[in-house]
């Protein structure tokens, strides 16, 4: 939760974590005037949806931003969690939709939830993920799509099922936890040189363009890589373009680093600089140990020749 131009953080039920998220994810595209809609998973007509009841649009084109997010954010409060996770039925449904829509655009889907895949079945929740898998597969392949799905649980069952989706199923897609988990996966994937922030949490949750916000918690980056990175988090408007090689790289984060304001970190809970020098180093192979393992045999020999002996 943000607090003045800080951040701090509160205790909450998993349906305030996903409200919360919505209402950002709604306020960040009003001021970008991008469309979006949101639809309640258990909506409280599915059969016959009504705009702010079972659905909320926000439109910069047809109506007052304003308006509708407080639109939204009444439809929340007065909703909440109930009844089975019937994603592949609602998938199926905004699929259909969408392809009598379709102009070509690329659509970013972002799914909420906080367990696995099931239907209703004789007045229980019966298990659905396979339908839910086959609808995934129906939807990437039918439309221009990036697919994002945002869990709101520690259940290892229901983490296992999505994050085998992702590795093993070839489709435009992005499993996510909450700010902190994903900030340990990034960090743990070889990536934890910048602070992982809200702001790049959101990019993420609402889904991007931008296939490194993708790769960030699959493996180390390349030179070239964090560079362009470095450039979404320090490049001004009027900044030239930063050096691919990692000396120059370095040096031009050092020179711009200190008039950059501190951010909020996810792993830490802190704020700090937006880079962290030491781990930049590391990661560039600039550290004096990384220098001397990417030195020519021949040259290191003569090196260790001139090393004194104790």
């Amino acid at each position: 939760m943000r607090k003045g131009k800080s951040y701090e953080s509160h205790c909450s039920t998993r349906w305030e974590e996903i409200r919360a998220m919505a209402l950002e994810q709604a306020s960040w595209n009003a001021k970008a005037g991008v469309r979006c809609e949101f639809h309640l998973l258990n909506p409280p007509c599915p059969q016959k949806p009504e705009e702010g009841r079972d659905f909320a649009v926000l439109d910069p084109l047809v109506g007052n931003v304003t308006c509708q997010v407080a639109q939204l954010e009444q439809m929340l409060y007065t909703s909440g969690p109930r009844g089975p996770t019937p994603l592949g039925e609602r998938l199926s449904r905004l699929r259909h939709r969408l392809m009598q829509e379709a102009d070509g655009r690329r659509i970013m889907l972002s799914i909420v939830t906080d367990g696995l895949p099931t239907i209703e079945r004789n007045h229980q929740a019966v298990n659905d993920t396979q339908s839910f898998i086959h609808e995934l597969r129906a939807f990437a392949g039918s439309l221009n799509c990036f697919v994002v799905i945002r869990l709101a649980t520690d259940d290892d069952a229901t983490v296992d099922f999505y994050n085998k989706i992702d590795e093993e199923l070839e489709l435009p897609l992005d499993i996510l936890d909450d700010l902190n988990g994903e900030a340990k996966e990034v960090s743990e994937s070889g990536n934890g040189w910048f602070a992982y922030t809200p702001m790049i949490h959101r990019i993420r949750e609402g889904g991007s363009f931008e296939k490194l916000f993708d790769l960030l918690d699959e493996r180390p980056f390349q030179v070239a890589e964090i560079a362009t990175f470095l450039e979404y988090l320090l490049r001004g408007p009027k900044d030239d373009p930063f050096p691919r090689k990692p000396k120059e790289l370095l040096e031009r984060v050092q020179q711009l680093l200190p008039a950059a304001p501190w951010v909020y970190d996810g792993l830490s809970g802190k704020m700090v600089p937006p880079v962290n020098i030491k781990k930049l180093k590391k990661a560039l192979g600039q550290t004096t140990l990384s220098r001397v393992k990417a030195m020519p045999a021949k040259a290191l020999r003569a090196v260790c020749r001139l090393l004194p002996v104790s």
